[in-house]
């Protein structure tokens, strides 16, 4: 059994990422929060397929979700 990567050696994978797409201009600050987002997007995902393998997820409303995203937007 093999032990999770720890988060240094996630950040360099995320890195060897954004490098093999061309996105080598980036600060360093810029890179730290784009992987920070990047792990909360991860962790949510996690967390709705455990919902949904426990059966408690729902139909998707798209009008809720546009509505939400057009609440973000305005942010």
């Amino acid at each position: 059994m093999s032990t999770p990567p720890t988060e240094l050696e996630l950040f360099r994978d995320f890195l060897i990422e954004e490098c093999a797409r061309g996105q080598t201009h980036i600060s360093i600050e810029k890179a730290v929060r784009r992987f920070e987002q990047t792990k909360r997007l991860l962790e949510k995902l996690d967390i709705a397929e455990a919902q949904a393998e426990r059966g408690e997820c729902r139909p998707l409303n798209v009008d809720e979700m546009m509505s939400r995203i057009e609440e973000r937007v305005a942010m």
